[in-house]
């Protein structure tokens, strides 16, 4: 794409494809279809040094039902958005959004996939009518969809209620949104102009080949990747998957009542116990992220900056999260282990002096084994949570 410049065709085009999720009666549609007109106009009005295209697209989903699967959602379009292109993706509903982190939301933004969830439900409690009611439905609709088109490019909140981008907490916020500030407006434009830079799979040959060009990625995007692994907050992974921690606790403390895993444990070398436990802690992570079903998979498709970003993204997650359960299984383990006394331990591994050092090797050791079970125990986990969780940036 072309730089800013004088004549329109100079300019760089942003597209943001709109999606509709399911069918819809005639009033919804008319309804979204000026709510696209508005974000549009007030996108051009607000950056003009841009293009906007907002190409409309209906899928042929099956009847919505009560709720809306959030993340389902997102990653299919997500899929829509790479196959044609865009540069952002809104998939509308007319249902309820799956929520995990408050009790409703009308929107779920997640830059991982450039790609944005919006619901009519509660703009449009009742069936739109002719008139000032339907105006007022686009109008909320709009500010929603400008809301997260500057989620989408990391747009901070706002304090100023008028704005765009200030935090909403319900659907009558939307009716006093009419702008975006300075500062909000010179953010979204230079996130833009990046957007509109040719993406690393457009200018690398080495797209062609995973593992090179996923190091490229490493290289060019590690401050993105930092900054999506701390948003995702790995250190509440033993409480966002609390059966997988259950079982690794439930599991280390068997082993560790046991005279056979103590003498086991104890008469490993210590650089043993750092290697199972460096293993132990890849097969977890793995697990996860398998059975969770987490990494975007291209098929036949080209692979992409973005694809590869929250790939590597969502794994370095979920092992931190692994890491962080790990600690707490072990520090369990070596807490639990100070029940046993030292001549009881004495009598089962003689010759063996039970210290600290002694009691960490221990403690490790199970640890790492408990954690592998509860790596395996990921599939009892819902599909749904851990993905909306690492996906989506917030609920609106």
């Amino acid at each position: 794409m072309s730089s800013p410049g004088g004549s329109p065709r100079a300019r760089p085009v942003v597209e943001v494809g709109v999606l509709i999720a399911h069918a819809v009666d005639a009033a919804v549609l008319r309804t979204i279809d000026r709510a696209r007109e508005r974000v549009r106009a007030e996108l051009a009005r607000a950056l003009p040094t841009f293009r906007f295209r907002m190409p409309l697209r209906r899928w042929y989903n099956p009847v919505p039902g009560a709720v809306a699967c959030t993340t389902r959602l997102l990653l299919q379009g997500s899929q829509e958005r790479e196959q044609r292109r865009w540069d952002f993706a809104i998939v509308a509903t007319s249902s309820d959004l799956q929520t995990f982190l408050r009790p409703d939301a009308s929107a779920a933004p997640s830059r991982a996939v450039a790609t944005a969830v919006v619901s009519t439900a509660r703009l449009m409690p009742d069936a739109p009518e002719p008139g000032s009611r339907s105006d007022r439905a686009a109008q909320r609709l709009a500010s929603l969809c400008l809301h997260v088109i500057a989620d989408l490019n990391g747009v901070p909140h706002a304090g100023d209620p008028r704005s765009y981008s200030s935090a909403l907490q319900s659907t009558a916020d939307l009716d006093r949104m009419e702008l975006f500030g300075e500062q909000e407006t010179a953010a979204l434009a230079a996130a833009l102009a990046n957007v509109a830079d040719a993406r690393l799979e457009e200018t690398s040959a080495a797209a062609a080949r995973t593992l090179p060009f996923y190091l490229q990625v490493l290289h060019l995007s590690w401050r993105e990747i930092a900054v999506g692994v701390a948003e995702a907050r790995p250190w509440l992974f033993p409480f966002r998957l609390a059966r997988l921690t259950t079982a690794a606790v439930a599991a280390t403390l068997l082993l560790m009542f046991t005279q056979e895993m103590w003498r086991l444990g104890l008469a490993q070398p210590a650089g043993r116990v750092a290697i199972v436990c460096v293993l132990a802690l890849a097969l977890a992570t793995g697990s996860v992220l398998s059975r969770q079903h987490l990494l975007l998979r291209r098929g036949r498709r080209r692979l992409t900056e973005q694809s590869a970003v929250m790939n590597v993204t969502v794994t370095l997650v979920v092992a931190g999260g692994v890491f962080v359960t790990f600690v707490g299984v072990l520090a369990t383990a070596l807490i639990a282990g100070l029940l046993f006394d030292a001549k009881l331990i004495g009598a089962w591994v003689p010759g063996r002096e039970l210290d600290l050092a002694a009691r960490i090797q221990f403690a490790a050791y199970v640890g790492a084994l408990g954690i592998v079970v509860g790596g395996l125990g990921a599939a009892f986990e819902g599909d749904d949570y851990l993905r909306h969780v690492i996906y989506v940036d917030e609920e609106v």
